[in-house]
């Protein structure tokens, strides 16, 4: 029974399609360079490659991936979606606004289409649209944490801290464990100059990412804001052995 599990842990096509990071990547390459899958299976080896080169940034190769998914199922939302959004990474924002429409216009119910279109109208400053997709977003998933994160976002550009805190507390309490939620609302609370509560919320991103380069860079600017220089100048430091640009 042993080494029958440990088969199967090592089989490509399990792995390409619920692996993570790296193992995604090569066992979907050896699946199709192997030339044994076709049509729809063709298809999801490579968006989930894809899904994994995103997650890895290389988001380059991950568009060449989805536009291969894509050309083998035309009507393929999901890689519409993730094609779409990943365009907003390479600064293609109208070129990942036409993607997420399209993959809306296959799946109008596709609530994680909502969500990254309102990324997408956040990025190219049409707040308002931004908003009315996260709400589409909630709508359809109500415990949608991610929506909520980036509804709270928006309403931080949009000038309105007090209702962006009350989307990311509710962020949070559907996911205490992100470290971005937390940074971004101690970037609200830093902008609202409440600094003690954002360095809280900076300590738990932190905690939950240690190399987490922004969360600490951000800590010393308000731990010096709130008096407390030489604790922020190290926070820098650290910050800049990670990420030694940052802030320059």
């Amino acid at each position: 029974m042993t080494a029958a599990r440990a088969e199967a842990t090592n089989d490509p096509s399990s792995t390409c399609k619920s692996g993570t990071g790296q193992a995604v990547i090569s066992a979907c390459t050896t699946l199709i360079d192997a030339r044994a899958l076709s049509g729809t299976d063709l298809a999801e080896a490579f968006y989930n490659r894809g899904n994994a080169y995103y997650g890895v940034r290389s988001f380059a190769r991950a568009v060449q991936d989805f536009d291969q998914a894509i050309s083998l199922k035309s009507d393929y939302a999901e890689a519409y979606c993730r094609r779409g959004y990943t365009k907003l990474f390479l600064g293609q924002p109208s070129q990942a606004l036409l993607d997420t429409n399209q993959a809306l216009k296959l799946k109008p119910d596709f609530a994680e289409a909502y969500n990254n279109r309102g990324v997408i109208y956040e990025a190219m400053g049409r707040y308002d649209e931004a908003i009315r997709d996260y709400d589409q977003a909630i709508k359809l998933i109500p415990n949608y944490a991610d929506a909520y994160n980036n509804r709270g976002s928006t309403y931080d550009d949009m000038g309105q801290p007090a209702r962006a805190l009350a989307e990311l507390n509710q962020a949070i309490a559907l996911r205490p464990n992100s470290a971005d939620y937390f940074y971004n609302r101690a970037l609200v609370y830093a902008r609202m100059k409440q600094f003690a509560s954002a360095i809280r919320d900076y300590d738990q991103a932190v905690g939950l990412r240690p190399e987490y380069a922004e969360a600490l860079y951000n800590r010393g600017l308000a731990k010096k804001a709130n008096g407390d220089v030489s604790g922020g100048e190290a926070d820098i430091a650290a910050a800049r052995k990670i990420s030694p640009d940052i802030g320059r």
